[in-house]
């Protein structure tokens, strides 16, 4: 008789984890494809996939490498049929579906729940998916199974140097790389072959406001990986999800840059920050400052009052000027920095981009 009991309880403790499986299909089948907003958590955002209705966090720093892992490749073809303004029949079956425009760089497009297509940037994403998103609890969000972003959250990296407006000094995984911004060009500052160029200074102590001692997200792009001098080419993310190339054309430090023809992701955004800057006169482009043209010298001041560095400073100045192995961060002042940056000839040679601004000072957050 007690057997017989066990087994009953056994059958209905079963029974039971049957319907809640059940329910939790059923409300993952439900949600499928919808935009999630989780009310009691900060307004999360969650994207329930289609292909395995499993729920994954969409946040500004992971979505775009997301989507691409979970999007279908479409041609310029039929994503021609899915309209952005109403219902089409290729659009409704395909609603709750992110695609990947295979043909156009790899532009991502949501069709949302109503088979229109919104197309999913850096700029409109998080705003978008607010718009679109269905609200839903936690109990009810519980239910979805949820899936740790498939390891696509990115690092985040120290710049431990600002070299100018779009070279850095990165520490990845312990090791110093040299960086040059993907996709942007600043006046020039450290080319020893050329003057400092209009709206060059401004362009360095931007980046070093935005980069200096700060931790970064890297993007690779896909069709270049480092350029001829092998520094590597990323695209660079703040904390807050700034990004800094983009931010530096679109306010006017920086060029849109394409090498050797070569088209990149962000091509045309970079493009078209740059017209923005261009119409609305912002920084290297304003009348005030250089009208577009950078290609026009500024003088560096000559009389510029620098520290003052004694005897014993400068003769205990290890300094190997030939080719860039010192940091800010391997002095403990900025008087032992600026022995060596003196020492290797100072502005006319700072080999070690140690005086970023060009102003004589070597280190100058160093005490």
């Amino acid at each position: 008789m007690k057997k017989i009991f066990i087994c009953i309880i056994l059958v209905l403790f079963s029974f039971n984890c049957a319907i809640a499986a059940s329910t939790d299909n059923n409300l993952s089948n439900k949600l499928k494809g919808h935009l999630l907003l989780q009310v009691e958590d900060k307004g999360r955002i969650w994207y329930v996939n289609p292909g395995d209705l499993k729920r994954y966090e969409v946040t500004f720093a992971n979505a775009l490498p997301l989507f691409e892992k979970l999007s279908l490749g479409i041609s310029n073809k039929d994503l021609n049929q899915i309209s952005e303004t109403k219902s089409t029949t290729l659009g409704n079956r395909l609603k709750g579906k992110l695609l990947l425009q295979v043909e156009d760089k790899g532009r991502i497009w949501y069709i949302d729940l109503k088979g229109i297509k919104h197309e999913v940037t850096w700029d409109n994403l998080m705003d978008l998916f607010t718009k679109l998103s269905l609200g839903i609890s936690n109990k009810d969000l519980n239910k979805i199974t949820k899936v740790d972003i498939l390891k696509v959250d990115k690092e985040y990296f120290l710049v431990t140097n600002v070299v100018d407006g779009d070279t850095f000094d990165i520490d990845i995984n312990g090791t110093i790389e040299r960086v040059r911004a993907m996709g942007i060009d600043t006046p020039e500052t450290k080319d020893p072959r050329k003057p400092v160029q209009c709206f060059g200074q401004e362009a360095s102590n931007k980046a070093k406001e935005f980069l200096l001692n700060k931790k970064v997200v890297l993007e690779k792009d896909q069709t270049q990986a480092k350029d001829k001098y092998g520094r590597l080419l990323p695209y660079i993310f703040l904390g807050d999800g700034t990004f800094f190339n983009k931010w530096m054309i679109e306010n006017g430090y920086a060029y849109e840059y394409t090498y050797d023809n070569i088209a990149y992701k962000y091509q045309s955004e970079f493009k078209n920050a740059q017209k923005y800057a261009e119409d609305n006169k912002l920084g290297l482009w304003s009348d005030n400052a250089c009208g577009g043209d950078t290609t026009k010298s500024i003088i560096v001041p000559t009389d510029v009052s620098k520290p003052i560095i004694t005897p014993e400073q400068k003769q205990n100045a290890v300094c190997d000027c030939s080719s860039n192995i010192y940091n800010c961060t391997d002095f403990k002042t900025q008087a032992e920095a600026q022995a060596v940056y003196e020492c290797c000839g100072g502005v006319n040679n700072d080999i070690h981009g140690l005086d970023a601004d060009r102003n004589g000072w070597a280190c100058e957050s160093l005490p």
